[in-house]
């Protein structure tokens, strides 16, 4: 998990999501969470999802016994060309709160992080833990353990 300011685990503390048609920016919810997979992290991953351009979505079923759907999505503009392998990853749940509600319910659980506070590189090394451990079952679904 790469901890930046304004992204990844913290979009809420962006500039929010544009509408187009009034160019006013949405505030994004505190639990939206979006983690951003680099070309050059994608390693392992390259053998579970496929090299396509289409988002590749996935069961994911959590150690707390939770269930829900995950994607990975290609990094880039629509038009762009690059498939997932090519260009990175964002990897998020579907419904864009659920995969925040995890990382950041299991924080908040151990008294690390309060509503509305950034994750900082301080708060996940004093969690003990920065990184999600992704199992690929098969059927599409994905254990994850943070």
């Amino acid at each position: 998990i790469r901890v930046t300011a304004k992204s990844n685990l913290d979009l809420f503390l962006s500039k929010g999501r544009l509408n187009k048609k009034t160019g006013i920016f949405a505030p994004r919810p505190f639990y939206e969470v979006e983690l951003t997979i680099l070309k050059n992290d994608m390693g392992k991953l390259k053998s579970h999802i496929p090299n396509q351009i289409e988002a590749a979505v996935f069961t994911a079923v959590t150690d707390l016994g939770t269930m829900f759907n995950v994607n990975f999505s290609r990094k880039g503009k629509k038009e762009d060309t690059k498939t997932m392998h090519e260009g990175g990853v964002d990897f998020m749940s579907s419904n864009r709160h659920v995969l925040g509600h995890y990382i950041k319910g299991k924080l908040m659980r151990e008294g690390l992080l309060n509503f509305g506070e950034p994750v900082t590189e301080d708060t996940l090394l004093e969690y003990g833990k920065d990184k999600l451990d992704l199992y690929f079952k098969e059927d599409g679904i994905i254990y994850i353990k943070f």
